[in-house]
């Protein structure tokens, strides 16, 4: 004979889904504020030269920080081809001493 065990339900239902909690939310934060304080360390700027919160960086400043530094940085474009439903795709061409690349990035649609 084999004992089987069973697990018993939780008797606690879950308030809110994971991930969309408070505590989750501040962690977040947190993690998105070193991200902001080591790129402006390691580019010689504020978090407002680079951020419109002072939590996260916003790529459009970024771009605008690469321009006022000499870089070639070509409006956000959006191509033909939109991959995600629901968001806008926008190509940028940077050309910088010794190399061109683009880049891409997708915002929500407004609804």
């Amino acid at each position: 004979m084999t004992a089987k065990s069973t697990r018993a339900p939780n008797a606690r239902a879950r308030t809110t889904p994971l991930g969309t909690g408070e505590l989750h939310q501040a962690l977040e934060d947190a993690r998105n504020q070193g991200e902001l304080a080591r790129f402006c360390s390691a580019h010689v700027c504020t978090p407002t030269d680079v951020s419109e919160d002072g939590v996260r960086l916003h790529l459009p400043r970024v771009l605008q920080l690469m321009r006022s530094r000499g870089y070639h940085v070509s409006n956000p474009i959006p191509p033909q081809h939109q991959p995600k439903k629901g968001f806008t795709a926008w190509l940028v061409h940077i050309r910088i001493p010794g190399a061109e690349f683009d880049i891409g990035f997708y915002t929500p649609n407004a609804s």
